[in-house]
C-alpha cells in the first residue's frame, strides 16, 4: 500500500486552518513518480529555492540509478554481464552496500539483483500492461544462476561479480534513499519543518506547527483510508503494492512485487 498525506481540514479541526495555510508545498516528476515537498513556516522565496535544490538531487539521482535507461548503473550491469568490472559514483557504491545489508537481513526475500525477472514480466517498462506474462521457460532462464547482491565484489568504488546473471535494478528503494538525503538537505538549511513524498514513500521532520504531521493509509482496493497515523521528527513510511505497477492476465493481477524464491508476483499482497 502507498501512503497518501491527509492534510486535515475537517470542521472539527477548524482551528488548524489557519496552521495549513502555512505550509507550502511544491511537486516535481521523478522516479516515475509524483514527488511532493511540503515546508511548514517558510518564507515563499527560501522555501521556492530549497524545493528546486531537492528537485535537481532527484533527477540527478533518477539518471545515475536508472537500470534501463543509458547512465552508471546500466554500464555496471553491462560489465558484470560481460564478466568485467565497472567503476561506479559514490552514490552507487552506498545503494550497494545498503543493498547487501537488506538482503541479507531479509534472508533474501529483497533481492535488487533480480533485474533480469524484473525484465523479464515487463516490469522495466513504463506501461507494464503492453507486455504478456513470461511463460515457465523464460521465468526459469531469468532466475537461472540464482543471481544475489551478496555476489558482489566491492573494491572502493570498483564493483564486480562472478556471476553473471547479477542485474541490478533499485526500484524498490531508492525512492527511499533519495527522500532520505532530501531531508538531509533540507536540514542543512536550516528547514526542520518538513515531509517529503515521493509516490507514497515519504518522511516526516519537526512538526506541522503546533502538532505533529498526519498521514492517512489509503485502502489499497478502495477510495477511503485504511488508517491514520502521527509521524514523529524522523519518522518515515514506506509502502508499496499490487494496485499501482501491475496488468491483468487471465483473471490474475500480476503485480511488481516479485517473490525471488518463485520468480513470480508475491502472493498475498495488496
Amino acid at each position: 500500500m502507498r501512503a497518501l498525506l491527509l492534510w486535515w481540514l475537517a470542521l472539527s479541526l477548524a482551528g488548524c486552518a489557519g496552521d495549513d495555510a502555512r505550509v507550502f508545498r511544491r511537486d516535481f516528476l521523478a522516479f516515475g513518480t509524483v514527488v511532493e515537498v511540503s515546508l511548514y513556516g517558510v518564507e515563499p522565496a527560501p522555501a521556492r529555492e530549497a524545493v528546486r535544490a531537492v528537485e535537481a538531487m532527484f533527477l540527478r539521482d533518477h539518471r545515475l540509478w536508472h537500470a534501463w535507461e543509458p547512465g552508471p548503473l546500466q554500464t555496471l550491469n553491462r560489465a558484470i554481464a560481460a564478466g568485467r568490472s565497472a567503476l561506479v559514483p559514490d552514490s552507487i557504491r552506498l545503494l550497494l552496500e545498503r543493498a547487501q545489508k537488506l538482503e541479507a537481513d531479509s534472508q533474501g526475500l529483497f533481492n535488487p539483483a533480480i533485474g533480469a525477472l524484473l525484465k523479464a514480466w515487463k516490469f522495466q517498462q513504463d506501461d507494464p500492461a503492453a507486455g504478456a506474462p513470461p511463460d515457465a521457460a523464460a521465468r526459469a532462464l531469468a532466475a537461472a544462476g540464482h543471481p544475489s547482491t551478496l555476489q558482489l565484489v566491492l573494491d572502493g568504488n570498483r564493483v564486480s561479480s562472478r556471476n553473471p546473471a547479477v542485474q541490478l535494478d533499485f526500484g524498490g528503494f531508492a525512492k527511499g534513499y533519495a527522500i532520505g538525503q532530501a531531508m538531509r538537505l533540507l536540514r542543512g538549511r536550516g528547514l526542520r519543518d518538513a515531509v517529503v513524498n515521493a509516490g507514497g514513500d515519504l518522511c516526516a521532520s519537526g512538526r506541522h506547527g503546533e502538532r505533529p504531521w498526519r498521514i492517512g493509509i489509503r485502502d489499497p482496493r478502495g477510495d477511503g483510508v485504511l488508517a491514520r497515523i502521527e509521524l514523529a521528527d524522523g519518522e518515515c513510511v514506506f509502502t508499496s503494492g499490487d494496485y499501482e505497477r501491475y496488468y491483468e492476465q487471465a483473471g490474475r493481477r500480476v503485480h511488481h512485487i516479485l517473490d525471488p524464491r518463485s520468480g513470480e508476483p508475491a502472493r498475498g499482497s495488496r
